[in-house]
């Protein structure tokens, strides 16, 4: 009996050390300095008087949409935007307003290639540079560390692991946009508690691809594609 008392003891007070470092954590986290810092893409947009959700994709590209969508990739040593081999239109998308960016490459030679195009038609501060590739994100940063950026599948990861133990806040959400990438996850009401954190560290919030928004869920933006 003395030893049945002893080992439901130590479950208790085991279980009890456990929530105690939980709370630690927890407080910790909700408790950290945020920086108040935004690149100049995202506090525009943060300072825009939106009363719902920004709608996002190529089919509400439009002078007057405050945020552009495009898609870009590098294969066989050429750069294509929306399967058109040609970055030029990125002049005018960039131009209009902001752009939301998706990048994609294999080859080394693609980075240096955009950024002299970037830098030569001036329009690094109004692009929101998006990939799921954390490293490829990674890559542009470091040479470009004041354009904006999002972040990748991998860091969207691991905030979900924290977030299903309510620890989101542990983690230190460095991209400027959380975004979070539905390629391989089921859209569901859940992710409130990731936008709502994102909101929490000063960040934009977007979610996609979606045919069409999700009741329940208020991210900044969505990004759509076509049904």
């Amino acid at each position: 009996m003395r030893d049945i008392i002893g080992f439901f003891s130590y479950i208790f007070f085991t279980l009890i050390g456990l929530f105690l470092i939980w709370i630690a954590l927890k407080n910790y986290g909700e408790n950290r300095e945020i920086s108040q810092y935004q690149p100049p893409a995202v506090k525009q947009l943060t300072q825009k008087d939106f009363t719902r959700p920004l709608m996002i994709g190529h089919q509400f590209n439009s002078p007057t949409h405050p945020l552009q969508y495009a898609q870009i990739s590098y294969n066989k040593e050429t750069w294509s935007l929306n399967n058109q081999p040609s970055l030029e239109p990125l002049i005018e998308l960039a131009s209009k307003n902001h752009l939301l960016l998706f990048v994609q490459w294999e080859s080394p030679k693609a980075l240096p290639e955009l950024r002299a195009f970037i830098k030569k038609h001036n329009i690094g501060e109004h692009i929101i540079f998006c990939s799921r590739s954390d490293g490829l994100l990674k890559d542009i940063r470091e040479l470009e560390p004041e354009w904006s950026f999002c972040n990748g599948e991998v860091f969207l990861t691991r905030l979900l692991s924290f977030d299903s133990l309510k620890l989101g806040s542990l983690m230190k959400i460095s991209a400027d946009v959380l975004f979070i990438h539905l390629k391989n996850l089921n859209l569901n009401t859940d992710f409130q508690s990731l936008v709502d954190e994102g909101r929490r560290q000063n960040k934009l919030v977007f979610i996609g691809p979606v045919t069409r928004p999700m009741d329940g869920l208020s991210p900044d933006g969505w990004l759509i594609k076509p049904d």
